[in-house]
């Protein structure tokens, strides 16, 4: 749908924000981020107005997604778009009594959907040259599915005495030797 109709000058400080924040981060603010940029302390004002951004064809939104406001082109011919999804970075890994601690950081990896698949993903980044094995370097990132139980030759996420390291499906000695936290599905190295 091509974008249509006038807005008014809150909408425009809106979208101008939003755009800035995509181009510079590459996924959308949240909504209290909006607010705070524009001068807004309400969340229902904010909602207002992308409700109003949105019926005009400027913005899509998925309500029950955070951060799912995606901006539509102004051309009629642009590419179809894709949903994108938001993979969370991984800060380290606990081991205690209760099992394996994921912790997270606050920043997030924006994937094509058909490059995630409906799966729960997280992405590692390497801080040592422990997996050198594997040809993954320090500084690489990893996207890697959450699960327990994957095909043989998969290259499994293991954690073990609080340390993260990989190994083949195939050649993974059991429980004793690690817990499966995922599978490694992507690498990414910056040239």
């Amino acid at each position: 749908m091509k974008p249509k109709g006038p807005i008014s000058p809150r909408e425009e400080e809106i979208l101008s924000f939003i755009t800035r924040y995509c181009q510079e981060r590459g996924y959308p603010p949240t909504v209290r981020e909006i607010g705070k940029a524009v001068g807004l302390q309400s969340s229902c004002s904010v909602h207002y107005h992308l409700r109003k951004l949105e019926a005009k064809g400027f913005i899509r939104r998925k309500p029950a997604k955070p951060r799912a406001i995606e901006l539509v082109s102004s051309s009629e011919e642009s590419l179809p778009s894709e949903e994108i999804v938001f993979v969370p970075l991984l800060r380290g890994v606990t081991q205690g009594r209760e099992g394996v601690c994921l912790e997270f950081t606050r920043a997030f990896f924006p994937f094509p959907r058909h490059f995630v698949g409906e799966g729960e993903y997280f992405v590692f980044r390497v801080q040592n040259g422990a997996f050198s094995r594997w040809h993954i370097l320090e500084g690489d990132y990893l996207l890697v599915e959450r699960g327990e139980t994957f095909g043989d030759g998969a290259l499994l996420f293991l954690v073990s005495q609080g340390r993260v390291f990989l190994e083949r499906d195939d050649l993974w000695e059991g429980e004793g030797s690690g817990s499966v936290i995922g599978r490694v599905v992507g690498v990414w190295r910056k040239l």
